[in-house]
Formats: structure tokens, sequence, C-alpha cells
């Protein structure tokens, strides 16, 4: 077999493209008789690379790799030589390393409702966004996430846009939390392993308000003072996470118990946190709700108290009636029915007896010593006895409760003639 000797010829250096922070094999082949010495060298290559590794392919080739792995984008000369003794050859390798893409331009809002967020982005494109070569087609992945979270959510999977076909950079993103905000951005992605960019600039944007859940209420609803006609009501907000919309303010209504049409309402003015009840009714059970008020509309649910009023005195008694018994000069029977307001537990009766006028039957002295006796009386009917015959009395009747004693009811009355 006959071997041609002379000296050594590179029949392959090829140039590479890879991405920043990525590995790269750089290789070249020679063809001699007799087997050369090869190498590649380098200089001002940011990165690191191993040693040269020589292989014997077939037919009198040789091939030297080195793997290399760039740090920073640029365009890096290598240089691959192989010498014997017949002469030497050398060929340069060019090592493209690209940064992966990135958008300099956040997304833009294109429309918006309660639950969903709809964005449109203009595509990226070389020397006006980051990284990249002219040549690169580049996808898309759309990144959202709640203000304050730390992981980004996907939508979907990346974009390719078709080579020669209309490419619509823009994904609606569902199924968000009312009035929320939102944190949305951009990656792209160019062909090769670590060909993925950063995050791109980030748009943030809120979702409409929404209608508010049932636990969006007042909370620690309760009253702070009760009288006979007011009460103090505080309450602390309830968390907008929960009204889904800004508050605004509040709503009360307020009816006695059982008696729903007699409805009273109160708007407050502005975000408070507390509120007077006025001219209510002594000892009366109240029905009060308290509506949340948002930007969007009145929450239709709410928080209840049902709260009583203090007692006070009591009304008048009603139909007083004085009645003589038949041959009884010294008795008066006395009736009455309890008061139509009782504004409180009705706690017994005082009869008062006063009297005016003892006609042809005294004297002043004994007017002076009886003139005025008080009863007290769990009934509301008692027997006045020991009177003077033929005698005027002026008798009144007060209801009591816990309060004191009512307005009294008068009536003028005379004993029959001994």
């Amino acid at each position: 077999m006959f071997l041609y000797l002379g000296e050594p010829q590179i029949v392959a250096a090829t140039d590479e493209e890879g991405n920043a922070g990525q590995n790269a094999f750089l290789s070249c082949t020679a063809d001699a008789v007799p087997t050369p010495q090869m190498n590649i060298t380098y200089s001002d290559f940011s990165g690191t690379a191993s040693r040269v590794s020589i292989r014997d392919l077939e037919q009198n080739q040789q091939q030297a790799v080195i793997k290399v792995k760039p740090e920073k984008p640029g365009v890096y000369d290598f240089l691959c030589t192989a010498r014997n003794e017949h002469g030497f050859d050398m060929k340069k390798i060019i090592l493209t390393v690209v940064d992966p893409p990135r958008l300099t331009s956040p997304p833009f809002l294109e429309e918006k409702s309660n639950i969903s967020l709809t964005v449109k982005w203009k595509p990226w494109e070389y020397s006006t966004d980051e990284g990249g070569t002219p040549a690169d087609r580049v996808d898309y992945l759309v990144l959202y996430r709640q203000k304050g979270f730390h992981e980004w959510i996907k939508i979907g999977t990346w974009k390719t846009p078709l080579t020669g076909g209309d490419f619509e950079p823009e994904v609606s993103i569902e199924d968000l939390t009312p009035n929320t905000a939102y944190e949305i951005a951009i990656k792209c992605r160019r062909r090769g392993e670590g060909g993925t960019g950063d995050t791109g600039p980030i748009l943030e944007a809120k979702t409409d308000c929404g209608v508010a859940l049932p636990d969006g209420i007042p909370q620690e609803f309760l009253p702070e003072k009760i009288t006979q006609t007011t009460v103090t009501l505080t309450w602390k907000n309830p968390p907008e996470s929960l009204l889904q919309c800004p508050l605004t303010s509040y709503r009360l209504t307020y009816h006695p118990e059982a008696f729903e049409s007699i409805m009273d309402s109160l708007e407050t003015d502005g975000v408070q946190t507390s509120i007077v009840l006025e001219d209510l009714t002594p000892h009366k059970n109240y029905v009060v709700r308290l509506y949340p008020v948002t930007k969007l509309e009145e929450s239709k649910y709410y928080a209840e108290l049902i709260i009583k009023t203090s007692e006070t005195v009591p009304g008048p008694v009603s139909d007083l009636e004085i009645q003589i018994v038949e041959d009884k000069p010294d008795l008066l029977l006395v009736s009455w029915e309890a008061p139509s307001e009782e504004f409180g537990i009705i706690k017994g009766y005082v009869v008062t007896t006063m009297l005016l006028d003892r006609g042809q039957c005294g004297g002043p002295k004994e007017l002076e010593e009886l003139s005025t006796r008080q009863i007290h009386s769990d009934d509301t009917e008692i027997t006045l006895q020991n009177l003077y015959p033929y005698s005027i009395y002026n008798i009144s009747v007060q209801a009591k409760t816990m309060a004191g004693l009512g307005e009294p009811v008068t009536k003028k009355a005379t004993t029959l003639e001994s």
C-alpha cells in the first residue's frame, strides 16, 4: 500500500455559535502522514476551556477537540494548528457567543375585567431589544403572578411565530381575583440550549372590582353604649380582599323587632367605624343591619345585631275609674289599665289619695293630718278603705319601673254620706 508523505492539511475546522453560559465543542481535522502534532489555542476568551484532546480517525486523519464554556457574549477566535516534519498548517475557528433575547419594554394592557387581563407586547427586535442575532426567530412565554408573590405562573406554552405568517403577540389571563394587582412579564427564547432569556420588564395591572364575598361584612359589630333612646355602635372594616372592591361607606338599617315595615336607615359619611342611633323607644328590641358600600355597589351581605334600649319611667296608666260602694261611705273602688307605653318592666303601681274637702264633717286639723296617703299595689285595682264619708278626694295612680315612677293620672271622687 502506497502512503503519501507530506505536510499536514487541515481539512475541517467549523465555526460554531452558542448561547452564553453553555458548553460548546470546537474541533478541527487534519490529514497527514506521518501523524502531525495538533493543538487548538486562543486568547482573550472570556470563559473556561478544557485541555485539547486528540483522537485518531480513519484514513490517516486526526481530530483535535476542545470543550469551552463562554461566560459573556462576543466573537472569539480560536486557532487550530497541525505540524509534522514536512510542514505546518493552521486554520481559524470562530466561536460566536450570543446572549439570550430579552424584551426591553413591558407588555401593555389591552383590556380587563374583574376576573381577566388581556395584554399585548411588541415583538422582540434585534438591536432594539437585548441579546439574540439578526437572524433569530424568537419564541415567547407569558408569565404572571399576584403582586407580592414570588413564584411566576406560566400561561400555556411557548408561542412560536409561524414563518411567513401573521403573529399576534396577545394573551388573555383568565380566572383572576377581582380588585387584585398582578404582575405580568414576557420571556423570550432562541434556539439552542440555554437560549431562554431573563424575564422582561414587568407590567403591573389590577383587575376590576367584583361582588363582595359572603364573609366581606363588618367585623366585631357591637354596641358600645346603650341608653333609653340612643345606641352607640362600633365595628371594624372588613378586609378589602373579601369585599373585592375598595370600601367607600356603610348603610345602616334598623327597625323594632317584628316590625320590619317601620324601618329607618342611615348612610355614613365615608368610611367610619362608629355611629349613634337616636330617638329610639325605651326598653325595645331593635334589629340593626350594617351593609358595606364599595365603589361597585352596596353589598347584599351584612352584619346584624339585635339590641335592647334601656328602661325609663313608664307612661301614664289608662282607663282610670273610681266607683263608690253601695252602703259603704268609707270605701272607694279604684281600677285602671296598664300604660300603653310601659318603657320597661312594670314593677307595680302607687296610688295616692289626697283629702281635699270633708264637707261639714271635719275641720282644718283633721284635714292636715290625713290629707295624703300612698298605697302600693301589684294589681290594677284597689279598694280604698277608712275614708271619711261625704268627703272629696283627689286620687292619682302611677306605674313604676326600675327607672322610677311614671306620670300620674288623677281623678276626683266623693264618698257617700254616712
